[in-house]
């Protein structure tokens, strides 16, 4: 068997079925690459597929949970986590059978080559593209109203979405500048625009864009046109550490 520590460095990358499609939320006719148990407690597998429509936590989204129906065995495998090796490109498929199957059995029946049925949780794929492409087109929307903010890092899950901010703005000025910011997302949102996206195959990045606005590289899953977001709400602009600010924001 593969130590763990060396699985992902055995096998080929993970296609990302969701970088070309983020409404992919079930899968036919996966591989199996490789198998194994997940820690020494002996409760958790680790699956490696050829390809994948789970996006793994990353860039601020929640990983999706789901299942895995591999048909030639019959066993029903819930997804619980994900693991990205940045090095290798390989994602790993973290849970268990949800038929109380033992691990060991598992390991011993699952077999490179078996094929794998995939299905995400829809709903949760569909809340997390919403404030995702939120996120991103809260941004577009502040390099309009303060564009010396640096955008940094983002949360896009829900309960805590924000993006943080590198640069002051006095506290004075907060209230100001969330209704600057409320007015332009709510003028631009009422223009639908398609949200295209597009891999550049030599560097493997991959990019997003609202309508003619500027493109911006990202991993995550996306709505198809901004329409779909819904309304976002600005909540609240917050001083984050010395010299920035967080903006939270919810979907609805």
């Amino acid at each position: 068997m593969i130590a763990t520590t060396s699985l992902a460095q055995s096998v080929t990358p993970t296609i990302k079925a969701y970088f070309t499609d983020s409404y992919c939320f079930d899968l036919s006719g996966a591989k199996v690459l490789a198998v194994e148990p997940h820690d020494s407690s002996d409760k958790h597998l680790r699956i490696i597929l050829d390809r994948t429509i789970f996006h793994p936590q990353g860039g601020g989204q929640p990983s999706d949970t789901g299942s895995i129906i591999f048909p030639e065995t019959g066993l029903v495998f819930n997804v619980e986590a994900l693991q990205y090796n940045r090095d290798t490109g390989v994602i790993s498929h973290i849970g268990q059978f949800s038929d109380g199957e033992q691990l060991s059995n598992g390991v011993e029946r699952l077999k490179p080559g078996h094929i794998a049925n995939l299905s995400i949780d829809e709903a949760a794929r569909r809340t997390n593209c919403r404030l995702h492409s939120a996120g991103h087109f809260l941004d577009l929307m502040m390099k309009q109203v303060r564009p010396e903010l640096v955008p940094g890092s983002g949360s896009h899950a829900t309960g805590m979405s924000w993006v943080n901010y590198t640069g002051d703005v006095p506290a004075a000025e907060r209230n100001l500048v969330r209704d600057a910011l409320q007015e332009a997302v709510n003028k631009h949102l009422a223009v639908p625009v398609a949200v295209q996206i597009e891999m550049n195959e030599s560097t493997m990045r991959r990019s997003i864009q609202f309508g003619s606005f500027e493109s911006c590289e990202c991993g995550g899953t996306h709505v198809r046109n901004s329409d779909e977001i819904g309304k976002i709400n600005i909540t609240k602009i917050a001083k984050n550490g010395k010299n920035g600010v967080r903006v939270s924001y919810t979907v609805e």
